[in-house]
């Protein structure tokens, strides 16, 4: 290198400051138009993609894992998940805000042109445009090439028996996180161990019957709501749950907020006279009675200042039998009172009314129980007031009760049991399944009978409280049913709220009238679907 060549910073300083200062202009010139240069190439190009806009933009964003598949039993599946593509958009990205968002507007015609401009103007990475397009949607999509929007491989919940299973599957919300039902049961099992599918006890054909049974007695007797559950008693395992009104989880947005109540887990109830089963079983299992046992039905019970009457009273007295055919308060009040406190709530702990059931639905209800036992709660919880369970409770017991053991319930198809707890004495349990039998044929569940069929059933009728008092004409009405009576094998339980009277009640707003009549209707349908046939006579 010569001499003349070598830079030095003395020739530099000793040039025109003419020069100097067009050296200057240029330099800071060019600074400028490579930095304007550089960020309209990054408008441009998406952050690490190679792509200038949505048709080669499908962004990997990692993605939660997959909710287990469920099954009712026979292998049909009744929740499971579908792949699909969600729309999103890195704001900080977008060139046009408002032009994008009427390109996105055009494309999906459900969009709020003010909410997606707004979102589109945040100085934010990542805002969601639309969830879960369709295939037609995303072709029209790609097609508007926009940049700074992508889209993004999803994963949607699906319910392909839409309102069957409602209330027992529960529901996701659109990120797919699980808010009730099975759906938040699943999600805390996979926390500790692989559960990709699951295998319910569920019957789909018997709850398409139940349900559709029930719907039409609501719109027959004009009911406000009911529920049913049908239960598999040699395991516990639930075959049926039903509660209307219902909602389809595919869509529960356009859902009112009563529908969600899932009536047969989260509702409490005074049953009524329905737990006369209950009350005749602790008399008969304690040896306070037997069935040829006879109270005086002659006049009300006075004690205090409470009086106790019967519903089509026979003013005589009546053996135990009687008294459960005809559905005696007098009686059953007059049992409980020789029985004592003491027994009382024993038998009903038993029966595990003073605990939440343990299912695999997370949302069951805690049973309402006076927290002092007095006389007047001995009295009126004989024939069902004073305390509030839920069906669960209703059905659990009764099982219980004509099988003389407990078992825990359940929603999964069972492949191993668990080991039961003798609760009832067999010759109490064999009492009262035929007591259960003769209320069919000569008691006040008459309209429960089917001819061929052995069943046993107990109806109640009960006023529901409103504002805190009760009002006479709102009445819940039930019938729980057993059969086989001489080897049952399942109980159904099946409730109407607030029925009206018509003519096929006789004006009668009773379960005798409204819940027998349902019952019926469901079992002739059921039973040669559970693969019962009816005996020659």
């Amino acid at each position: 290198m010569t001499k003349n060549t070598i830079f030095s910073f003395a020739n530099f300083w000793s040039m025109p400051q003419e020069v100097l200062r067009l050296g200057g202009l240029s330099f800071f010139v060019l600074l400028a138009f490579c930095t304007l240069t550089a960020r309209l190439w990054q408008l441009q190009i998406p952050r690490n993609s190679h792509a200038p806009c949505a048709h080669t933009q499908l962004q990997q964003v990692p993605t939660a894992e997959e909710p287990t598949r469920l099954f009712d039993r026979n292998g049909l599946l009744i929740a499971g998940n579908v792949r699909t593509f969600s729309i999103y958009a890195n704001a900080r990205l977008v060139v046009n805000p408002e032009q994008t968002a009427r390109a996105l507007c055009a494309c999906f015609k459900d969009l709020d042109f003010h909410t997606i401009q707004k979102r589109l103007s945040l100085d934010k990475g990542f805002v969601w445009i639309k969830r879960h397009i369709t295939p037609q949607q995303k072709k029209r999509f790609l097609q508007k090439g926009l940049c700074g929007v992508y889209l993004q491989k999803d994963s949607k919940r699906v319910y392909p028996q839409k309102a069957l299973f409602s209330h027992t599957l529960g529901l996701r919300d659109i990120d797919g996180k699980a808010l009730c039902g099975l759906e938040k049961f699943t999600d805390a099992k996979r926390a500790t161990k692989a559960l990709q599918t699951m295998h319910t006890s569920l019957d789909s054909k018997a709850q398409h019957l139940i349900r559709q049974a029930l719907l039409e007695a609501i719109a027959f007797y004009k009911a406000e709501a009911g529920n049913a559950l049908l239960l598999h008693i040699p395991t516990r395992e639930i075959r049926a749950m039903v509660s209307l009104p219902d909602y389809d989880p595919n869509a529960p947005v356009k859902t009112a907020g009563k529908n969600f109540f899932n009536r047969n887990v989260m509702g409490v109830y005074e049953f009524g006279s329905v737990l006369k089963i209950h009350n005749i079983t602790m008399g008969l299992e304690e040896g306070i009675a037997n069935v040829n046992s006879i109270f005086d039905a002659t006049h009300p019970l006075r004690v205090g200042r409470f009086t106790i009457r019967d519903f089509g009273a026979k003013k005589r007295p009546l053996t135990l039998r009687e008294a459960f055919l005809y559905s005696s308060n007098i009686v059953n009040a007059k049992l409980a009172l020789n029985a004592g406190a003491s027994l009382q709530q024993d038998f009903f702990k038993r029966m595990g009314f003073f605990d939440r059931i343990r299912l695999e639905l997370p949302e069951s209800a805690t049973p309402l129980i006076p927290s002092l036992w007095r006389q007047a709660t001995l009295i009126t919880a004989s024939y069902g007031y004073g305390l509030s369970i839920t069906p669960l409770h209703l059905a659990q017991s009764v099982a219980s009760i004509v099988s003389g053991y407990w078992r825990p319930l359940t929603l999964r198809k069972t492949t191993k049991l668990p080991p039961a707890k003798q609760v009832v004495h067999p010759k109490t349990a064999r009492l009262i399944r035929q007591l259960l039998q003769q209320s069919v044929h000569k008691g006040q569940s008459k309209n429960v009978a089917l001819k061929g069929y052995d069943i046993g059933a107990k109806t109640g009728t009960s006023n529901m409280l409103q504002g805190g008092h009760y009002r006479d004409g709102r009445n819940l009405v039930s019938c729980v049913s057993i059969f086989p009576t001489k080897n049952p094998e399942y109980v159904l339980l099946v409730s109407l709220e607030h029925p009206k009277a018509c003519a096929a009640t006789h004006g009668f707003t009773t379960a005798g009238w409204i819940a027998a009549p349902t019952t019926k209707a469901i079992l002739k349908k059921l039973l040669p679907l559970m693969g019962f046939l009816p005996t020659k006579t």
